[in-house]
């Protein structure tokens, strides 16, 4: 009913026809209607948990662990190893390395000189696909190590998503009792 009607019945003191209340177009809506307050909540953690686990089940996941060392008294002679754990391909992965820390066993030591040295690049890894690598430190020492801290950068693309990530993992050695080196994981804020 237009106002001008509307006037014009207040005007001869009858009321104005109510209107018939418009169904909501929205489905969603009417179906959470029915829903109790409980009810609404518990829809809505239940869809906040999809969405989490969707990621976590979906996102890329590798590890990286050392093997032996192909020289016993050099440490940055061990070959690493980088597995896809994901559920898709992983591609254009770039693996860097650096040297936060050397000590020999003559004394001298070395910390954070920034040298930055690259693996061979690997243009894709499957799902379940392991691949080794060395990363060529370009340090060379008269004297036997007693320890060194290594920091590997791996830069991928996942599969599906058109950008590039980044993730920084930290190894350092430990001495056995055979007077050997051995890798061991470390957090990055050790």
């Amino acid at each position: 009913m237009s106002s001008r009607a509307k006037r014009k019945a207040r005007n001869r003191g009858q009321r104005p026809p109510i209107e018939a209340a418009k169904k909501p177009d929205n489905t969603l809506r009417s179906w959470l209607g029915f829903l109790s307050p409980t009810g609404k909540f518990a829809a809505a953690f239940a869809l906040l948990l999809t969405i989490v686990g969707t990621y976590y089940t979906f996102s890329p996941k590798f590890t990286i662990e050392p093997k032996d060392s192909l020289d016993s008294t050099n440490p940055f002679a061990t070959p690493f190893t980088i597995k896809n754990d994901s559920l898709f391909d992983v591609s254009t992965i770039s693996i860097k390395g650096g040297i936060r820390k050397v000590y020999t066993k003559n004394g001298s030591s070395f910390s954070d000189f920034g040298v930055m040295t690259s693996a061979p690049p690997i243009p894709n890894l499957e799902p379940g696909e392991a691949t080794t690598f060395i990363i060529p430190f370009p340090f060379n020492s008269p004297f036997p190590f007693s320890f060194a801290d290594i920091a590997i950068m791996v830069s991928y693309r996942p599969a599906l998503l058109p950008f590039t990530r980044n993730k920084s993992l930290r190894f350092a050695t430990i001495e056995a009792k055979d007077g050997t080196l051995h890798w061991v994981s470390k957090a990055i804020s050790e």
